[in-house]
């Protein structure tokens, strides 16, 4: 078993913002050390780009990024109450690429006469659907 020093980028810390950190991980390859830090508590798991980096290191590096995590205020919240105390010291980065759909926009808005219709499903037949109106 080796020691992997992965950088991740972590969350709970608002809607399209994360945190970046360094985490020790125990495994054969720098694939299996990527696989188990990204189902790690706080990573933003469903994220592409959860993994930054993966780098093989030594005993005395890992002791020395351990200690760092146990004095990190970021790991040591445990409710919202405790991280906004913490804010100042925690580094909160924004996403910029972030996408977020709406439903209302992505849709197709179906009218009856004038009046827009709320639930269309109630008002169509299956010749509507296929473009010719009853």
């Amino acid at each position: 078993m080796n020691n992997y020093e992965v950088h991740i980028k972590c969350g709970h810390v608002g809607k399209g913002k994360y945190v970046e950190k360094t985490v020790v991980v125990k495994a054969e390859s720098a694939k299996e050390a990527a696989l188990i830090a990204r189902w790690l508590p706080r990573v933003k798991h469903h994220h592409k780009d959860a993994i930054f980096s993966v780098k093989r290191i030594s005993i005395q590096r890992a002791k020395e990024i351990n200690e760092i995590n146990r004095q990190d205020p970021y790991f040591k919240c445990e409710c919202v109450q405790d991280q906004r105390m913490y804010q100042e010291d925690i580094k909160i980065e924004k996403q910029e690429d972030i996408k977020l759909f709406r439903r209302e926009e992505n849709k197709k808005v179906y009218y009856y006469g004038k009046e827009k219709l709320k639930n269309p499903k109630k008002y169509m037949t299956r010749y509507y659907f296929e473009g010719e109106a009853v």
